[in-house]
């Protein structure tokens, strides 16, 4: 059993650990004077939040929260620099409770700001909390607007963070059922928009990919590898052909180089074999010399 002196301790040092934030949170009931001003409020917040340790995620959520208040500022370049910030929380680790951030959502900012706050609210559904749930409450609000902002005839702003967050809570799903958590993507897709959503997740890639990068607690490809996961789980007759189609025509060998990734599962689906094996011989021919390889070595492994 946990010590009354452990728990004392983990209160004290907790304390310690947020005293930056707690100027921070003071700071919050005052608008930023300046657009420096709020880029310095956004990496503070986000420098506390980023503490490493075991730290429970209720109070990474709580820490975040002071970014919401941002929004609330009349000056849109305030308002802009809250949501270059929520790129920093795409990952899932560092979130809001959907609660404070729904709200958020329906108001009139802008498009570019909405939907990345709507992609920090996606990487949340399915991590186990009750407010997260996909199929109730706020978890069923945020399923719904990325429902309604996928679907759209044009594609909407931030949508390589939106397909890395889509990918995430896909992942916690899982279509070979080792997961409950989460949200399959073919809940959010309309009939008939498949092939549409399936081209836009690779036209991303390439930026999924320098987004990788930039986050420091996330292998560089792993967005790259998730989004087309999801791809491929849609399966050969919505993607087969958009998949052929777009490795023709992308010119980044980063994006490109997903589809000899090892940890890709479409080499046990049925469907996929003869669609896969069109790709790869295409990918051996690649101006990329890795490609070209690693595209050979997976063909004669068959």
């Amino acid at each position: 059993m946990e010590s009354c002196y452990s728990r004392g301790l983990f209160v004290a040092t907790m304390a310690v650990m947020s005293a930056g934030l707690v100027a921070a949170v003071a700071r919050a009931g005052e608008a930023p004077r300046s657009v420096e001003e709020a880029r310095a409020f956004c990496r503070d917040v986000l420098k506390q939040v980023r503490l490493p340790g075991r730290i429970p995620e209720d109070y990474r959520m709580q820490w975040a929260a002071p970014l919401l208040g941002l929004l609330d500022s009349k000056d849109p370049a305030v308002r802009a620099e809250a949501g270059r910030a929520f790129l920093d929380m795409i990952d899932g680790r560092n979130s809001f409770l959907l609660g404070d951030a729904v709200p958020y959502l329906s108001s009139d900012l802008s498009a570019t700001v909405r939907m990345r706050l709507l992609a920090v609210c996606v990487a949340r559904l399915g991590d186990g909390r009750e407010d997260a749930d996909p199929r109730k409450g706020h978890g069923r609000t945020v399923k719904e607007l990325v429902r309604q902002a996928i679907n759209r005839d044009v594609c909407p702003p931030s949508f390589a963070a939106l397909a890395i967050a889509l990918a995430r809570t896909h992942d916690l799903w899982s279509p070979q059922g080792r997961h409950s958590l989460g949200m399959p993507v073919t809940e959010v897709i309309e009939q008939g928009k498949q092939e549409l959503l399936v081209s836009r997740f690779l036209n991303v890639l390439g930026e999924a990919h320098e987004l990788g990068r930039h986050w420091r607690i996330t292998k560089e490809h792993d967005a790259v590898r998730g989004i087309f996961q999801m791809v491929l789980d849609l399966g050969p007759e919505h993607a087969g052909a958009v998949v052929n189609t777009w490795y023709r025509s992308t010119p980044s060998p980063e994006a490109r180089r997903v589809v000899v990734e090892d940890e890709l599962s479409w080499s046990t689906y049925p469907g996929w074999a003869e669609p896969r094996r069109t790709i790869l011989q295409l990918a051996a021919q690649d101006w990329d010399e890795q490609i070209a390889q690693k595209a050979k070595r997976l063909l004669a492994g068959e």
